[in-house]
């Protein structure tokens, strides 16, 4: 989503609007000086990213979420309204595929975040027209009339890795939930379809590897083993973000002094 920001590698357009991080910086930037706060939940880090900061999904929730669509829709510039769409859209998406409790719907008054209980939900239909949403805007943009490049078209839509991982989530989860309730489960909470331990581990070789993002095999497995070592003494627990379990960590560590050591005897 950093379309039109930084090295400018995205410049995203959609049926006539432009898709720009511009949109979002401009209205966190305008609502500092409101006195009444329209996006509370947004800081300096949402806005500003790090290359560390663009890993962290919980940023892009809050960015990319319902709210921010709602306030660009009624306070931002015509410009802006393809934006407040893929904002609104993706936050669906999030709720969708992030249910993980049987009354957070209710608190955060959220009906997308609701258990799963039938095979006829609404949200099914709905992910199908996110899909559509996603074939839509790429069948502009290969349609879009003008002398652009292959590699501008590009930059106008997501990458191909990310519209494919779109569609991958959509219809695996689609068709696990259904199956589950199919077989007796009567609610499923989509936020246990995770692969968090499986990018824990890999974060943990990416970080043990410091500078090298080409590790050979001896090398690979000495960080696997100090993976496995530091999992034996502090337990896991939670998501991949401070999954280490303070309260659990070093059980069999005290603060008991160690005895002398006697002296040797002359």
């Amino acid at each position: 989503m950093h379309s039109g920001s930084g090295k400018c590698t995205r410049y995203m357009w959609n049926n006539g609007q432009h898709l720009l991080w511009q949109h979002i910086t401009e209205i966190f930037y305008q609502d500092l000086d409101n006195g009444l706060k329209l996006l509370p939940r947004l800081s300096y880090e949402h806005v500003n990213l790090t290359p560390y900061f663009v890993m962290r999904v919980n940023l892009a929730a809050k960015v990319l979420s319902a709210s921010v669509a709602a306030v660009q829709k009624t306070f931002g510039p015509p410009g802006t309204a393809g934006t407040a769409k893929l904002c609104e859209m993706i936050d669906g998406f999030f709720d969708c595929l992030d249910v993980r409790s049987m009354a957070e719907h209710q608190r955060k008054r959220k009906p997308f975040l609701a258990p799963y209980t039938s095979v006829n939900d609404e949200r099914f239909a709905w992910l199908m027209e996110f899909l559509d949403y996603l074939r839509t805007w790429k069948e502009n943009v290969d349609n879009r009339p003008g002398n652009f490049t292959q590699n501008t078209r590009k930059r106008m839509f997501l990458s191909w890795q990310t519209y494919e991982g779109f569609c991958i989530s959509v219809h695996s989860a689609v068709e696990v939930t259904k199956f589950l309730l199919q077989e007796g489960f009567e609610i499923v909470l989509t936020e246990r379809f995770c692969q968090d331990p499986v990018e824990e581990y890999f974060g943990g070789q990416w970080k043990l590897g410091r500078r090298s993002d080409n590790p050979d095999l001896k090398t690979f497995g000495y960080n696997s083993n100090t993976l496995r070592m530091q999992r034996t003494v502090s337990c896991q627990s939670g998501y991949t973000r401070g999954r280490k379990d303070k309260t659990r960590a070093w059980e069999q560590v005290t603060d008991v002094k160690l005895p002398c050591r006697e002296k040797l005897k002359l």
